[in-house]
């Protein structure tokens, strides 16, 4: 009971970082999926965990095609 009740809390008051994400997720017209693990406890954070995001690899790969020119030039 103690867990289904803080459960509804949560998802009445979402924490900052939901209501950051679904804040700019408003701002831009987007959805968002994010996932977070902190490795020493293994606690993991998601936000839309649920949905399907078929682009999610293919863009990874611009993006990681980006990141060693950035860090040759100091940005």
């Amino acid at each position: 009971l103690v867990a289904v009740l803080a459960t509804g809390a949560a998802a009445a008051r979402p924490d900052p970082l939901t209501r950051e994400i679904a804040r700019i997720e408003a701002a831009t017209g987007g959805v968002a999926g994010v996932a977070a693990r902190h490795h020493g406890s293994g606690v993991e954070w998601t936000y839309h965990a649920d949905r399907h995001f078929p682009m999610a690899s293919t863009c990874k790969i611009a993006i990681g095609a980006c990141v060693p020119g950035r860090e040759e030039h100091g940005s």
